[in-house]
């Protein structure tokens, strides 16, 4: 025989695309991947072959080309084959089970024929990308008495993977092939504010493998992130509420409250210049509660004037009578701006932020806070 002979395989040139035959001894074969075509009787009477891998580079098996294989169990016909030689399988007495992938084939010749009467059942499953099947696919000519116990529709499916969008995904990294009992892998990816918790049969690996012997259902579950807000404030100017543990998208209340001679400034992480803040916990956090000294004033209370426009862009009114005296302080407590006898703020020369007026008139002092935009 002429040819080129590479670890027991026989081709007919050097691109080792056509294979001629097999003088090998192994019960495993895995045909190389440069093999487009499989001859004539290229397997002819290989008794001790068991198990046979063909790669998608085949296009071509030849007639005979496995005839009396008889220790083949399975067989898997790749998805780019287009034509199968009359008898390429006959007399494989120990074929179960064939998985058909070939998405196009167009000529097959009767190549399942046998003359062994002891067969007497054969799976036959057509994977899931098969758009026709050639006339005399399956016939079965000859003496062999057999019932063809399972033609399935489509190859063994992926797992179907449930999960609730909004907290993650789920997906098929690996597909089965259409073997019984192939594996597939899969994987649980969270959405940000959540973590994987376990797949609905128990099993908390992720990614995982699993072999598929049937349907099969899972579904990944999450759950929310927990995250932790921290208050913090000078004990000795107030107190805050609302520290503690939160699950992700919870809204924290947060609360200041400033002791006698002081009064609530800002937060330092948001700006805020509430005392009451509400908080969308997402991660976590950290707030800090600014107080400042009442300048002078023993009890603040009701504020006995009231300033328009407040937020201001620089003069804002003291509405009512005349005041006897007006301070401005930042938030240092460092006055800022001092006028007597006048219902007119001038802040135009300052910098933009919170600003606190003491401001005296008949009725007393009182303070009250203006934002300078």
């Amino acid at each position: 025989m002429n040819g080129i002979i590479e670890d027991g395989f026989v081709y007919s040139d050097s691109t080792r695309t056509t294979q001629l035959a097999y003088i090998g001894s192994s019960d495993s074969v895995t045909i190389p991947n440069t093999v487009t075509s499989i001859g004539h009787n290229a397997f002819q009477y290989c008794a001790d072959i068991t198990a046979l891998t063909m790669p998608n580079s085949v296009t071509i098996i030849g007639g005979s080309a496995f005839t009396h294989c008889t220790s083949l169990t399975s067989v898997t016909i790749p998805n780019l084959v287009s034509q199968i030689g009359g008898s390429a399988f006959r007399n494989c007495s120990a074929l179960t089970r064939v998985c058909y992938e070939a998405d196009s084939c167009l000529t097959m010749l009767a190549p399942f024929s046998s003359d062994d009467t002891n067969i007497t059942q054969l799976v036959i499953v057509i994977g899931r990308n098969v758009r026709w099947i050639p006339e005399h696919a399956f016939d079965f000519r000859g003496s062999w008495s057999m019932s063809v116990s399972s033609i399935v529709s489509k190859s063994m499916d992926a797992p179907r993977l449930g999960t609730d969008s909004t907290m993650g995904v789920a997906e098929v990294l690996e597909k089965p092939t259409c073997a019984y009992g192939s594996s597939a892998t899969i994987a649980a990816t969270a959405n940000y504010g959540y973590h994987f918790m376990a797949w609905s049969d128990g099993d908390t690996a992720n990614p995982r493998t699993i072999a598929l012997t049937g349907d099969t259902v899972l579904t990944a579950l999450f759950e929310r992130n927990e995250y932790l807000l921290t208050v913090v404030c000078d004990s000795t100017q107030g107190t805050v509420t609302g520290a503690g543990a939160y699950l992700f998208g919870d809204t924290a209340q947060v609360e200041a409250v400033a002791n006698e001679g002081f009064v609530f400034s800002h937060w330092t992480e948001t700006g805020g210049t509430e005392p009451a803040l509400d908080t969308v916990m997402n991660e976590d956090i950290v707030l800090t509660a600014i107080f400042v000294e009442a300048v002078g004033i023993a009890t603040v209370g009701e504020s006995l004037v009231a300033m328009y426009p407040n937020p201001t862009t620089g003069v804002p009114n003291i509405e009512g009578e005349r005041v006897q005296f007006a301070e401005v302080y930042d938030l240092s407590g460092r006055m800022v701006w001092r006028s007597e006898q006048t219902n007119t703020l001038d802040l135009g020369q300052l910098s933009t932020g919170v600003y606190y007026v003491r401001a005296a008139c008949q009725q007393g002092a009182s303070i009250s806070k203006v934002v300078k935009k």
